[in-house]
């Protein structure tokens, strides 16, 4: 499955969005590990937008979670 998102690097931040209306267990695996990829290329600074989004369940809460850590 392939996550739905826009990035934008607004000064030293970058601006995640997402794209998709759903958040779901079966997209959360996908963005957590494309997060993380975005952590290890130096990004610490990440705004993640839901503006798109109409439903989040606890897996991708759980993800996010993750990547709170991580970072």
């Amino acid at each position: 499955m392939r996550i739905d998102v826009t990035r934008e690097i607004v000064g030293d931040v970058l601006v995640i969005t997402m794209i998709s209306k759903d958040a779901n267990l079966a997209k959360s695996e996908q963005f957590q590990r494309f997060i993380f990829g975005e952590i290890e290329n130096g990004h610490k600074k990440i705004v993640i937008s839901f503006e798109n989004v109409d439903y989040l369940d606890s897996s991708f809460l759980g993800a996010l979670v993750s990547i709170l850590k991580q970072l």
